[in-house]
């Protein structure tokens, strides 16, 4: 105690215990216990927009796509023509 004892016996002193908490810890708990659910939440949420870009992705982007001869052909004609219109407009 930090006062001298009383001669007068009138104050009783109860233990408190160990169910009593220190307000200290009791915040430092609580303030645990909030990281913690936000930490589960996030992981929670991660988890489920990672899922709906899965279902939201088209099956068929992880294999390229087939294109048939004519359509390769077609492709590289466009490609020339372009270059030959951009030297075309060069030399002008």
């Amino acid at each position: 105690l930090c006062l001298p004892p009383c001669p007068v016996d009138c104050i009783d002193l109860v233990s408190a215990g160990a169910d009593v908490v220190p307000a200290n810890d009791q915040r430092a708990r609580e303030k645990a216990d909030r990281a913690r659910a936000r930490y589960e939440w996030r992981n929670l949420r991660l988890a489920r927009d990672a899922a709906a870009r899965e279902t939201a992705r088209p099956a068929s982007s992880s294999q390229p796509a087939r294109l048939t001869l004519e359509q390769k052909q077609a492709v590289i004609r466009a490609a020339v023509a372009r270059v030959k219109a951009k030297r075309a407009a060069r030399t002008r």
